[in-house]
């Protein structure tokens, strides 16, 4: 049997699910109350860095530290969810179902979103966020990466992306990905150009949003991997909003499309 840990990323208490692959993961947790779970302040971390990093600080802390054969990140209200329109716990994936979904594909994500309304994903980012943050990114991947500037231009200029930082694949994998991932960011991080005392608490989250897109960049350049999409739900949100999001995503664009073949 496989060894498998999918970590919740997790800042207060919640009701972790019954399967035994589940570990809370509390993040940003240097300084803060025990909650009782696996901290990410142990050993090699960043969990001081939590306020701009988010789940990244669990992520690292993952890397650093966790040994299964198949790893993987979730978020203690959203969790992959093997069928669309139905948000309970049983439909939520087990041991069994990510057992047979890794023996046909390499890794397992959100399914992907579409940047329609605002453009292409780069003009998303710069209606959302700080633009000139992803052009620092842009920078250093072209400095540090070059080999990664055909996937950067194919992906921003794209409508397609993949968020939430959530992911399940085998170990060897994970490590690659966040090896080149936390170069990146350290990198954005080194240029000192971002000064986070001048932004308010949700614009602070600039490392987490960067890599919601850097992903994509990722996955585009390492396109020998099988990429699985499955719904994801936010358990505390409003169900019919992300029922009526998840029928446009199946039917009208996904079906039968890889991510970045």
């Amino acid at each position: 049997m496989k060894d498998i840990k999918i970590y919740i990323a997790a800042h207060k208490k919640f009701v972790v699910p019954k399967d035994d692959v589940y570990v809370p993961l509390h993040v940003g947790a240097s300084g803060k109350e025990s909650l009782g779970y696996q901290s990410d302040a142990e050993g090699d971390n960043i969990s001081e860095k939590n306020s701009s990093y988010c789940e990244l600080t669990g992520m690292y802390w993952m890397w650093k530290h966790a040994k299964a054969d198949i790893i993987g990140l979730v978020h203690y209200r959203r969790y992959f969810f093997k069928k669309f329109f139905n948000k309970s716990v049983d439909n939520i994936l087990s041991r069994r179902d990510i057992e047979e979904l890794m023996e046909k594909y390499d890794i397992i994500v959100p399914l992907r979103g579409f940047t329609y309304k605002r453009g292409s994903v780069y003009d998303q980012y710069n209606y959302a966020h700080t633009i000139s943050d992803l052009d620092l990114a842009r920078d250093v991947i072209k400095e540090i990466y070059p080999e990664y500037m055909e996937a950067y231009n194919k992906v921003m200029n794209g409508s397609e992306c993949v968020q939430y930082n959530m992911i399940i694949t085998r170990k060897e994998i994970y490590d690659e990905y966040c090896e080149w991932l936390f170069n990146v960011l350290f990198k954005v991080e080194e240029r000192e150009t971002i000064k986070l005392e001048d932004r308010d608490a949700y614009n602070r989250r600039v490392y987490g949003f960067l890599s919601e897109r850097l992903f994509n960049v990722w996955a585009y350049k390492n396109n020998q991997y099988k990429i699985h999409e499955l719904p994801v739900y936010n358990v505390e949100a409003d169900f019919k909003k992300e029922e009526i999001r998840a029928i446009v995503k199946k039917v009208f664009f996904i079906r039968n499309k890889r991510l970045y073949k």
